[in-house]
């Protein structure tokens, strides 16, 4: 949460769907709260860390939508390859809802089918505009046959399958798994835990 317009805090919520895995889309959600602006930049990335190529990760946005808080559509156009401008007219509450078409199983793609999904981070989450260091929270939830998500992020307590991170920066390095999977004995390295999932 970062302080906002009149010390207002505002926040950034993130929540990803998998309904039907078969057709490859993730079903994304952002509800964005606190930040008082006539419209707002929503930005794609056009790389990933560890893999320092570019990625059109925008093309596979599909049905993109935003609303206000009582769901009356907001204006938006797209000013960049990347970069969606939605007109809020101040409003301090909007949700952006948009599909991630997914068509690769790739190290460095965002990718969904019957077995697994990967969330490559950069390739399904919008950043402010300047704000890349605003804290982020994200909601994963699973295909009803999977019971584990795994990720380098921090969990939020009480809440499942719930992750949070301080910045975008920290959240774009951080792959996210669900599945039905397997996990090896963990062991320690100069004290750090390892996982292998």
């Amino acid at each position: 949460l970062l302080a906002g317009v009149h010390g207002q805090k505002s926040s950034l919520a993130y929540t990803v769907k998998m309904e039907n895995p078969e057709w490859h889309f993730f079903q994304v959600q952002l509800s964005c709260n606190g930040i008082k602006k006539p419209f707002i930049d929503f930005k794609m990335p056009v790389w990933t860390p560890g893999y320092y190529q570019r990625l059109d990760f925008a093309k596979n946005v599909k049905s993109f939508r935003a609303t206000d808080a009582e769901g009356n559509e907001l204006k938006w156009e797209k000013t960049a390859d990347n970069t969606w401008r939605v007109t809020t007219d101040n409003k301090s509450s909007i949700q952006l809802n948009y599909d991630i078409k997914t068509e690769r199983a790739f190290v460095a793609t965002p990718y969904l089918d019957e077995n697994r999904a990967y969330i490559v981070s950069a390739g399904v989450f919008f950043h402010i505009d300047k704000m890349i260091s605003h804290p982020v929270q994200v909601a994963v939830v699973p295909y009803f046959k999977w019971n584990r998500v795994a990720t380098g992020l921090d969990s939020v307590a009480g809440k499942k399958f719930t992750y949070t991170a301080p910045d975008f920066d920290i959240l774009y390095d951080c792959p996210i798994l669900a599945g039905d999977l397997e996990e090896l004995p963990s062991f320690k390295v100069r004290g750090v835990t390892h996982r292998f999932i």
